[in-house]
């Protein structure tokens, strides 16, 4: 029987490549009766290693087709009708999965003679999608194969799968093999044939050819590689190891030319290098003379007094050396001044608003420090005082004080002073940093506080001295002390039981102690602008008597305002009350309230008995007896209102006024009730 199983196998390649092979692949037909469309040849169709490829996919069909020829099934067989055969379900699926192993060699062959074609190289990473994809529609296939042929997906089926993906799956490693070859070899080449070195060392060529080669295997091509593999592997039958030897002399001549390729290419840079040393030559020189006149006038200008104040002002210094160290920038903030000696003579204060100028040692001038015409702000605790009346106080105060006159303050105060026999500070002299900013300064400030501190103790000594602790501060409760020292408008100008004219001593002592101190300053250029008593320390036990005293005076006046509070929330209850009953009445109606309040306030819930007319609670509202009278502003009081008691006895008995009050009631209901009936 003529095997039907040749044209079977061709049509599942064409299948999944879609392209045409050799004579016989073109008349095979795929399922539906049509031919596969070819593929559109590449720009690199005509190069050897794809005419390589394409012998290769020869030679693979070629196998199978003799693989077909010798087997004992068609196409036409079936797992049903393998018993007539004398064959197994085994051999059967054997053969299925070798003739998809033939088919799947193919279709990756295929997949190469594309990219070849198209200049893509073998081993591109980028080739795994359509490696996949061909896979997938090689699965399906097969598995419509196996049961169209009366199979089932059963082990057989997932055998003949894994033999199919075999082939795949080495495709798709080679893509990786690509990443550990041997320096100078061709990466399509490390792919395909990753043991081609290997082999040329195990063949048995003569040591010098082994070595030649593999010397020169940079030079070797994809064609080269696969036919030498081919015959060492006893594949290509049609050709000996003598091939190498052609290779070794194609090897040559590629190597003579990649060497004269190199020398060209070498010489041609050397003339690209000397010409650019050339032209970077002429460019440094230029540049050079370019950067020296630069560096000159960067030099000349940041030693130029702009440079100075700018570089001053960026970096907040107040001074700043310029013309190389000759000259030097002065800059100073508003309320300050600069104090500068020309010759060794103090000259004309700066400024104070502020300002830059410029010094030189060459035309004798120097720069002596800076002073600062802003109000200073100095704590000062004294040491203990004795009134007149010996008691022990102590002030803690604030003084406020400046710099009046800046030229008896540099010339009339040293720096250094003298305490208990130690020496503090350091005298000014030519061993003084000049570059420390606000040196003399911090020197000179330090030394005219003390002064001041010293000055001022001795002045309020003689002031606070001459008072008793009654005119510091009144033994009487806090109101009593805000009087003494602050009366309010309308208020006598002196404190009850003291004679007029004594009142705001301890003001006028400390405006005093003020004025003297400032007399005594002024002869150092110092301006004393205000003393303030921040504190006033007495003894414990008048402290003692004076909280008693405060306590006792607030009592009576914390008790009547207590009393006031009360009396102003009672008349915000009774408000909101009534604006209960309004909302209420807006409800139910205003004789229905009337009548509920009347109940509560008669506490006639308790006694079973017909309640008299109540009245309208407009009388409510009103606050009057009648209905007719008027409106009142007197909060609500219901008693007093409808004439009942306030207090009625216990059993429902009541007193004659009360019941005098409640006939009363009585009369006035009448005639409501009869303009009712």
């Amino acid at each position: 029987m003529r095997n039907t199983c040749i044209p079977f196998l061709l049509a599942a390649a064409l299948s999944l490549i879609g392209i045409p092979g050799s004579s016989a692949q073109s008349g095979a037909r795929q399922p539906g009766n049509t031919r596969p469309k070819a593929a559109a040849k590449g720009p690199h169709w005509a190069d050897p290693k794809c005419v390589f490829l394409r012998q290769e996919y020869r030679r693979i069909q070629q196998e199978g087709e003799n693989f077909a020829a010798k087997a004992r099934f068609s196409s036409s067989v079936t797992v049903q009708n393998l018993a007539f055969l004398g064959a197994t379900v085994e051999e059967f699926a054997d053969f299925i999965a070798a003739s998809e192993e033939f088919a799947a060699r193919l279709s990756v062959l295929s997949l190469k003679i594309r990219a070849c074609e198209w200049g893509q190289p073998l081993s591109s990473k980028e080739r795994l999608p359509s490696i996949s994809a061909m896979r997938e529609r090689h699965a399906a296939r097969v598995k419509a194969r196996w049961l169209a042929a009366g199979g089932s997906e059963d082990a057989w089926l997932a055998g003949i799968l894994v033999r199919i993906n075999t082939i795949y799956d080495g495709e798709i490693q080679s893509l990786f093999i690509s990443d550990s070859i041997p320096s100078g070899l061709d990466p399509d080449i490390a792919k395909d044939y990753p043991d081609i070195l290997t082999l040329i060392r195990e063949s048995t060529l003569p040591p010098e050819q082994k070595a030649y080669l593999e010397n020169h295997s940079r030079f070797i091509r994809y064609e080269e590689a696969g036919r030498l593999y081919n015959i060492f592997k006893g594949i290509d039958t049609t050709r000996t190891p003598a091939y190498a030897y052609e290779v070794r002399q194609a090897l040559a001549e590629r190597a003579e030319q990649a060497r004269a390729a190199d020398e060209a290419e070498a010489a041609k840079k050397r003339a690209q290098a000397e010409k650019e040393r050339t032209d970077h030559m002429t460019w440094i020189y230029a540049v050079v003379a370019l950067a020296v006149v630069a560096l000159g006038a960067v030099v000349v200008f940041r030693n130029s007094p702009v440079y100075a104040k700018y570089s001053a002002i960026r970096e907040g210094k107040l001074r700043k050396r310029y013309w190389w160290g000759a000259k030097e920038l002065i800059l100073w903030e508003p309320g300050e001044a600069v104090v500068l000696l020309k010759d060794k003579k103090l000259v004309a204060v700066s400024d104070p608003t502020g300002g830059v100028t410029s010094i030189s040692a060459w035309a004798g001038e120097e720069y002596k420090g800076r002073i600062s015409y802003k109000t200073q702000l100095m704590q000062y605790a004294s040491e203990p005082i004795y009134t007149s009346d010996g008691v022990e106080v102590r002030l803690d105060l604030g003084i406020w004080w400046r710099i009046h006159n800046p030229g008896k303050y540099i010339y009339r105060i040293a720096t250094d002073y003298h305490v208990n026999d130690r020496h503090f500070g350091e005298p000014r002299d030519y061993s003084d940093d000049p570059r420390g900013e606000k040196y003399y300064d911090r020197k000179l400030m330090e030394t005219a506080e003390k002064w001041i501190r010293l000055l001022a103790s001795s002045t309020l000594r003689e002031y606070i001295c001459e008072m008793p602790v009654a005119k510091l501060i009144s033994p009487a409760v806090q109101a009593y002390i805000d009087f003494y020292f602050q009366p309010p408008s309308g208020a006598p100008a002196s404190p009850p039981g003291e004679p007029a004219g004594q009142g705001h001593q301890m003001p006028a002592r400390l405006e005093g102690a003020r004025a003297a101190l400032n007399e005594k300053t002024m002869d150092y250029g110092i301006s004393i602008e205000k003393l303030e008593v921040n504190k006033l320390d007495l003894p414990e036990k008048l402290q003692e008597k004076l909280a008693a005293v405060r306590v006792s005076f607030l009592e009576p006046r914390q008790a009547e305002a207590v009393s006031e509070a009360e009396t102003i929330g009672m008349r915000r209850l009774n408000e909101a009350q009534l604006n209960a009953l309004r909302e209420l009445a807006d409800i139910i109606g205003q004789d229905n309230v009337a009548k509920i309040e009347f109940i509560k306030a008669v506490g006639l819930a308790r006694i079973p008995f017909t309640p008299p007319y109540a009245p309208p609670l407009s009388v409510l509202v009103s606050g009057t007896g009648t209905p007719q009278g008027g409106a009142g502003s007197a909060p609500l009081e219901l008693p007093s209102v409808l004439g009942l008691p306030e207090n009625r006895p216990a059993g429902g008995q009541s007193s004659g006024g009360d019941r005098s009050g409640q006939q009363a009631t009585d009369q006035g209901a009448k005639p409501g009730q009869a303009g009712n009936a």
